[in-house]
């Protein structure tokens, strides 16, 4: 595993695509190993896709899917990772740059509800990516349809004289007049940003309960050098804040960050043991198994 990583690294390092271009297929397994065994390597998932970037046809109808369906495996592996912004950052780019943007909207729903370092970062972005494009070509068709209808009932649009809905707008009616739509536009708009700022604020929450114990984490990688008394001890404490107050996935890919920054440390194999055995992922399996001889070799 750790030749695995040296040639990637290597590789990456020095700039040099000629091996990659003429041996993909090669190439293409070692990522995969490599990803395979540590799955939540947001480096090695950004060098993967860069190199599917680099390598596969443009003009394939099929690479588009394989490039999305690349991301979408790296966001679900590594994106609730706290500094996985680069990995989630790639993705809207890219998006963008396909002219997706209800898929770069839809990625956004998602980063906007996960703690992550640069969570403001990304709440920015968002408001830029609203106030710069049409409400109707942000969200899909249905959503475009109940926002129109959730603002008409709100501009008194109520049918106060029939049955209810009667006078309702059905969402999909094109408006002709210049200023009632840029009025519409507007308040589309705005409506858009308040929902997610309420997203935005919760996720504020949840990244200020874990800001100190990130700051705390000096050394994210493995190495064979001991790790600090208080590296050790804040790892204790964030993994027993996560235990009690996160989800079953947050607790999860901490424990993954955990046992690769503390790999040489039996107690916190055990705890992952202990908290996870019952409901193991075949990548975690993997992620374990593939570091125990590499280990068992430099102690």
């Amino acid at each position: 595993m750790q030749g695995l990583l040296r040639f990637e690294d290597q590789d990456s390092a020095r700039g040099d695509q000629n091996i990659a271009m003429f041996y993909p297929t090669s190439t293409q397994m070692v990522y995969r190993r490599g990803l395979q065994a540590i799955p939540l390597s947001v480096d090695l998932w950004i060098h993967y896709i860069n190199f599917l970037k680099e390598t596969l046809d443009p003009g394939d109808p099929e690479t588009n899917s394989t490039i999305r369906g690349t991301f979408e495996h790296a966001v679900l592996a590594a994106g609730t990772d706290f500094r996985s912004d680069k990995l989630w950052e790639m993705y809207i780019n890219w998006e963008n740059e396909q002219g997706n943007l209800r898929e770069v909207t839809a990625v956004y729903d998602r980063i906007l509800g996960i703690p992550t370092q640069l969570y403001s970062h990304h709440f920015q972005r968002f408001k830029e990516h609203v106030q710069n494009n049409l409400p109707r070509d942000l969200l899909t068709g249905e959503q475009f349809i109940q926002l129109r209808r959730e603002l008409a009932s709100v501009n008194g649009h109520n049918g106060d004289d029939g049955p209810p809905g009667d006078d309702l707008p059905s969402g999909i009616e094109d408006i002709t007049d210049p200023a009632k739509l840029i009025t519409e536009i507007e308040n589309m708009r705005h409506r858009i940003i308040e929902i997610h700022q309420e997203m935005f604020n919760y996720n504020e929450h949840e990244v200020s309960k874990r800001w100190t114990f990130e700051e705390g984490i000096k050394r994210p990688y493995f190495h064979v050098k001991p790790l600090e008394k208080a590296q050790l001890k804040n790892w204790k404490e964030y993994l027993e804040f996560e235990i009690e107050n996160g989800t079953h996935e947050r607790v999860v890919v901490l424990f993954e960050r955990c046992v690769i920054s503390c790999a040489l440390y039996e107690e916190f194999w055990i705890k992952e043991m202990v908290c996870l055995q019952p409901d193991l992922t075949a990548a975690y399996a993997n992620l374990v198994a593939s570091l125990r001889p590499s280990l068992q070799k430099l102690v």
